[in-house]
């Protein structure tokens, strides 16, 4: 076997197993979330809705992002960390931003100073 394909053969190697750690990685902390939900813990599941949701973000998966924000804003309502939820709508103004939607992305920011 050449260098070159021994070389693209670890680089599929490595992709793939980097692709099964972050779908083990989502799993677990849906689960976590799920059962901190179950036991009242709003805080706790909307901080690893937010690991969730950068792992998505940084993985450009933005429509997942964006759905786990909401799932975050909700908790963080139950529990009323305004801050928290402020700084989620900067952070979903910045995905529309990132998708080009930008007058939805102002709608976002905007929330974040009223």
């Amino acid at each position: 076997m050449t260098k070159l394909k021994l070389t693209i053969l670890l680089a599929l190697l490595f992709n793939i197993q980097f692709v099964l750690l972050c779908k083990v990685n989502e799993q677990y902390l849906l689960i976590e979330i799920t059962k901190l939900k179950f036991e009242n813990n709003f805080s706790q599941a909307a901080a690893l809705f937010n690991k969730l949701v950068f792992n998505y973000w940084e993985n450009e998966q933005y429509q997942k992002a964006l759905q786990s924000f909401e799932q975050s804003v909700a908790l963080n309502k139950e529990t009323g960390n305004n801050i928290a939820i402020k700084t989620i709508y900067c952070n979903m103004g910045m995905i529309y931003s990132d998708l080009g939607h930008v007058e939805i992305s102002l709608v976002f920011l905007e929330k974040v100073y009223c």
